[in-house]
């Protein structure tokens, strides 16, 4: 399934190696000016990335909800 990364999105410039993504979902791809780019650790998402995952559907459909909020492992949990 893909999603494109919006503007207002939380994870604009979040790194893929610091996205808390759950386990049964897979980044496969990115596309970003007509290029296809395989994520690594490093890859930054940017704005309009074409983003390809793969997964359980009840999983993937949460995922353009994780995209705006973008939750990384080592946010301190607010009070």
């Amino acid at each position: 399934m893909e999603f494109v990364l919006q503007k207002d999105d939380a994870c604009n410039d979040a790194k893929v190696k610091d996205l808390s993504l759950p386990d049964t979902i897979n980044m496969v791809s990115i596309k970003r000016g007509g290029q296809i780019i395989i994520p690594r650790g490093d890859t930054e998402l940017k704005e309009g990335d074409v983003i390809t995952v793969y997964g359980r559907l009840k999983d993937i459909e949460g995922i353009r909800d994780f995209l705006n909020t973008c939750p990384l492992p080592d946010e301190p949990e607010e009070e």
